[in-house]
Formats: structure tokens, sequence, C-alpha cells
């Protein structure tokens, strides 16, 4: 059976848990019944506080207090909102106002009538043309899948998968020490290593190498970048600034920051 998923994102707005969907058939006109339609054959899941890489592109439908946001066939979040809910079904705009690749709780979402899009400039401040909305209190995303059997892996779980395998077997045999605010790179140590979108690897002799977990998720990272370090001095601390490039480009796509500096060292055999 070909698997769907839900992504619920229950408790954003106006007053509480996402209304469940009866077992009655209910009037296919109101809310509950537009609701029953778009997630038929759907359960939910354990929700969550980010949808991660979250595009604007996804197909947004609005049914009363709720927001769905449509990935694809196989995917829907689902957001019961908190605050103002005066969007117009159908006939507003959405603006979410995400940093990042990420929508989360705490973001704010705005609606816009769509004739306002198109309608000439008037003395009207524009704040009066947006009816104020949503402020992400509780974002919780169900993933819902197919009664028959639990979802396999997504490709985002796969890669997370992937990359604690890499990291894992570039700890392997060591042990980790005392955490530092700096480190000082030689000009001996071989290049730093990526691993997934948080952590750089510094190679400092055979049997040290130095871990940092940078401050947050950067989007930017890969394996395949180039890093561009905004120091002063001869080492790199918590805190400073990275650059990104991809690589043979001379233009920065975005920055990271340092966090701790960890050093493992090799197991010592007695």
């Amino acid at each position: 059976m070909r698997r769907l998923l839900i992504a619920s994102l229950a408790l954003i707005a106006c007053g509480g848990a996402a209304p469940a969907i009866e077992s009655t058939s209910p009037d296919p006109k109101s809310d509950e019944g537009k609701m029953a339609r778009a997630l038929k054959g759907l359960t939910p899941g354990k929700p969550v506080n980010c949808i991660s890489q979250f595009r604007p592109s996804y197909n947004t439908q609005t049914i009363g207090d709720t927001i769905l946001y449509r990935v694809n066939n196989r995917l829907v979040y689902r957001n019961d909102t908190t605050g103002g809910c005066s969007a117009t079904p159908g006939s507003d705009t959405l603006i979410v106002r995400n940093f990042g690749s990420q929508l989360c709780r705490g973001n704010i979402i705005r609606s816009k009538p769509v004739a306002a899009r198109s309608a000439p400039s008037s003395p009207t401040p524009r704040r009066s043309e947006m009816r104020t909305l949503l402020m992400l209190t509780a974002l919780a995303l169900p993933l819902a899948a197919a009664t028959a059997s639990p979802p396999g892996p997504s490709a985002l779980d796969r890669t997370r998968d992937r990359e604690a395998q890499d990291l894992a077997k570039a700890l392997e045999g060591r042990v980790p020490g005392k955490s530092e605010k700096c480190y000082f790179p030689t000009r001996a140590a071989a290049p730093p290593e990526i691993i997934g979108t948080r952590t750089i690897i510094y190679r400092q002799s055979g049997k040290r190498i130095w871990v940092n977990t940078l401050r947050e998720e950067c989007r930017w990272l890969r394996g395949d970048r180039t890093l561009v370090f905004e120091t002063l001095g001869s080492q790199v601390c918590r805190g400073e600034r990275i650059g990104v490039r991809p690589s043979g480009s001379p233009v920065t796509a975005g920055y990271c920051f340092f966090g701790d500096f960890t050093p493992y060292d090799r197991v010592t055999k007695p």
C-alpha cells in the first residue's frame, strides 16, 4: 500500500488543540467536512517543533483556524493557529516571516487580502491592509502515516543517520577531553573536515582531533564547500563567523558561527 503522510501543526492559534475528525460524515461545506476531506485516510503522528526545509512554494490551504501546508501528495503539515485568526479561507495570501529553511514555533504569519497586491497605492498605512494573524506559539507537527504500517525513514532521516555514522567513524577509538573556547590551527594541519550542517573537524595530529559543533544548524555548510575564516589572530574561537563558499566560487553563500572546540584523543593501550 502506498504510504500517505500528514504532518499536523497542532496548537498554533485560536484556542487550543486541533479538532478531532468525527467518525460520522460531517457537512462537506463545513470546516469539519473540508478538514475531513483534506486529511482523508491519514492519521496524526508525533508532534515536532519545526518544519525542516520549509519552502514558500508549499501549497497552503486555510480551513477555519487551521492552516495546511501541503508539501506533496504524501506529506502535509497541519497548524492550528493561535492569535487573531482573521484570515479569509481561499482569498487571503499568507505571508510567512521565517528566517532560514525552517518554519518553527514562535514564527509569525500574516494574511494579506489578494486584492491588496494589485490595488493602487493609497495613503492608508500598509499595516492596515494586513490582517494580523497567527503567532506560532505551539507548533506541533505530527507526522501522520497510513494505518497499514509505520512510515519508513525520510530522506532527511537517512541523511542524519549517514552524518552520525561519519562522525562516529571519525571519533572511533578516541575519548573526548575538556572543551575549549579557542583552537590554534597549525600550518601542518589538514584542511578542516565538514560533517553535515553543524560539525567541523580539525585533525591536529595523529593522536588528536578537534571537533567544533556550530552554535546552530548552518544550511550553507556541506562537504564540498570552502570555509573562509574571519579571524584577526592565529586562533579561531567560539562565536567567530565563518564564511561558506561553493567550491571554486569567490562569492560567499552564507555564514556560520563557531561553538566550543572539543579535543578527542586516541585511547592509549596499556
